[in-house]
């Protein structure tokens, strides 16, 4: 598995990178969830996901995919889909990460 291209956020075209501005993108919203976190400078974890897309509003982190072993770093203004799996998770250590995560729910989620 080739790993995931990170893409730069077009500001010109969609403005501010913000919870809201990712929200609009995926219609019906409720097909959707869509979430931020933040962590702390330095940390590094274990985490096991769904496919979906990884937006860096602040900060960089790095993903190592466990099962292929892939690595890659998403900074402040950039994003990338990522493939269902482990991971292993490391922040940046100059400063925090702020992230917006979007997945798609399974249809039973759906609402009408």
């Amino acid at each position: 598995m080739d790993p995931p291209n990170v893409e730069r956020w077009d500001f010109e075209k969609l403005g501010l990178m913000t919870i809201e501005t990712i929200r609009e993108m995926f219609t019906p919203i409720s097909h959707f969830r869509v979430s931020k976190d933040e962590f702390p400078a330095g940390v590094e974890f274990a985490e096991a996901s769904r496919e979906g897309a990884c937006y860096v509003l602040r900060g960089q982190m790095t993903y190592c995919h466990e099962e292929t072993n892939f690595e890659i770093s998403i900074s402040a203004g950039q994003f990338a889909n990522l493939p269902s799996g482990s991971y292993w998770v490391s922040i940046g250590k100059k400063e925090a990460v702020s992230i917006v995560r979007v997945w798609q729910l399974p249809t039973e989620f759906w609402s009408n």
